[in-house]
């Protein structure tokens, strides 16, 4: 459903200031049809973090990411994706973290 407005209107929304002032972490990433789950974590993580991940392991790169992210207001658009199956990789990512908070 391309040409509709959607990523104009989630990048307003997401440059708002309000927006803005309420999250400690805002990262913006484009997920291509055919994305690549290590890519993927790395630009989220080097978004989060302000480094490069230094070539650890998926598991190890999630451990990071996570850790990043507590305790912490965050923001994460996934723009563009085409299925569910770039969602499914990543929500367990996120999935700690609810874990940890109850």
């Amino acid at each position: 459903m391309g040409g509709q407005g959607k990523t104009t209107c989630a990048r307003k929304l997401y440059n708002n200031v309000s927006i803005v002032h309420h999250f400690d972490i805002r990262t913006w990433c484009i997920i291509s049809q055919t994305y690549n789950r290590r890519e993927l974590l790395q630009a989220i993580f080097s978004q989060v973090t302000g480094s490069k991940d230094n070539g650890n392991k998926d598991d190890v790169l999630t451990d990071l990411l996570r850790r990043s992210l507590m305790s912490k207001r965050y923001l994460i658009v996934l723009d563009d994706m085409w299925d569910c199956m770039a969602w499914d990789d990543l929500r367990l990512c996120f999935q700690m973290l609810e874990i940890e908070a109850k």
